[in-house]
């Protein structure tokens, strides 16, 4: 497991898998490909891709393993992160109510 506490880039290959207790909060940016992210205390994953964001809290442990090759911007967050949060879980809840909706209307034929 890593300890991070600076602003950085990682690079994940296909099926590397990362792991980390953030010291501040961080803004995750997927840049390119698919990963999967899971946060302690958070009872949903999330399936992110290129242009998809997530903010972490601090303390928390975050594992996050790609499903092709990945690239990931990851932020430290200061002051403010709250309203950050707010917004990222918005956003988070609006893209799986999204994808949601598209599954279940392939599965009923409607286009």
């Amino acid at each position: 497991m890593n300890k991070l506490n600076q602003s950085q880039q990682l690079h994940l290959a296909p099926g590397a898998v990362f792991s980390a207790r953030f010291t501040s909060s961080q803004l995750l940016a997927i840049k390119c490909g698919h990963v999967w992210i899971t946060q302690q205390g958070r009872s949903e994953d999330f399936w992110l891709s290129a242009g998809d964001s997530i903010l972490v809290q601090p303390g928390q442990l975050v594992v996050i393993e790609a499903a092709i090759a990945s690239d990931i911007g990851m932020e430290m967050q200061g002051a403010g992160s709250l309203r950050l949060w707010c917004q990222a879980r918005i956003v988070a809840w609006l893209h799986s109510a999204a994808r949601s909706g598209a599954t279940a209307s392939k599965k009923r034929g409607i286009s």
